[in-house]
């Protein structure tokens, strides 16, 4: 019979473990998010300007009235919405093509359909190692790291 060693979870345990995900999502996503926010308020135009002014609005408001700038974004939402009724138009096509049973379907599958799977069984290859169980003296990925760096307390089971 096995006993189980009982051991005191942290409830704290997991949002150490993801808060350094947190701080480089905060600090490079949403405070670059805001950085450029506020650099667009000024009259800023390069890196050496020396007198920096607060403009509100004003420089969206001249974006919207170029005539450059408009046509630019016509051409990017036609580009968009053409490109995407074609990629649902050309998955649905293929589909279709593959549920019915033409010729040469093995040849489409493999070409088409094995690399997709392929890249899903290393990530789960890689994930499955990285999050082993194994503690202590037989610990690999996650756990092995965390015994090394002295957190072997947020070791997962």
């Amino acid at each position: 019979m096995k006993v189980k060693k009982n051991r005191v979870h942290s409830p704290w345990g997991g949002f150490f473990f993801v808060l350094p995900s947190i701080l480089a999502m905060v600090v490079f996503v949403y405070g670059m998010i805001g950085y450029t926010v506020r650099e667009s308020l000024t009259n800023r135009t390069n890196a050496w300007e020396t007198e920096i002014k607060f403009v509100g609005l004003t420089n969206y408001r001249d974006l919207l009235v170029d005539p450059e700038f408009t046509h630019a974004l016509s051409n990017l939402l036609k580009f968009t919405i053409v490109f995407m009724i074609g990629c649902l138009l050309s998955g649905l096509i293929m589909s279709l093509l593959l549920e019915k049973g033409i010729k040469g379907e093995g040849f489409f599958r493999s070409t088409y359909l094995y690399p997709m799977a392929i890249s899903f069984i290393a990530m789960g290859t890689s994930w499955r190692w990285l999050m082993d169980s194994a503690r202590d003296a037989d610990a690999t990925g996650l756990n092995y790291l965390l015994q090394k760096i002295g957190l072997g307390a947020l070791q997962s089971d």
